[in-house]
């Protein structure tokens, strides 16, 4: 298992126009905690990101793999937390059949309509 925490903050943007202007503009650091890390599993990249008009427009977006050898299946989960240090949200991405010497992309929804309520969010990788 692969545990890492992001935090985001917002601010509008104020120069675009039409359905931009709604859009905050994200910044989001991360930070890799190693102890609870499961050696198999690896998270190369994520974002807290606006990822168009769908039903659920925000999502944690990245990029993960294993080592594990063999083919294997990559659970994607987070946590979204707000302020208050309260788990709002939970989320997960299922990619399977994956090569160890291949990466897979994955979008972790987040369900719903608040997103500014989000602070950080917590992102674990299991190798299964």
């Amino acid at each position: 298992m692969s545990v890492s925490v992001g935090e985001e903050s917002s601010e509008a943007s104020g120069d675009e126009e039409g359905a931009s202007d709604d859009i905050p503009q994200l910044d989001v650091d991360s930070e890799f905690l190693e102890d609870q890390s499961d050696s198999d599993g690896e998270l190369a990249d994520h974002a807290f990101e606006y990822v168009g008009e769908s039903t659920q427009p925000w999502a944690v977006v990245g990029t993960a793999s294993h080592t594990r050898g063999e083919r294997a299946d990559l659970q994607v989960s987070v946590n979204f937390i707000d302020e208050d240090n309260t788990i709002i949200r939970d989320s997960y991405d299922l990619i399977t059949d994956v090569a160890s010497d291949q990466s897979a992309e994955f979008i972790v929804e987040y369900a719903g309509d608040d997103p500014e309520r989000v602070s950080e969010y917590e992102i674990v990788v299991d190798v299964r």
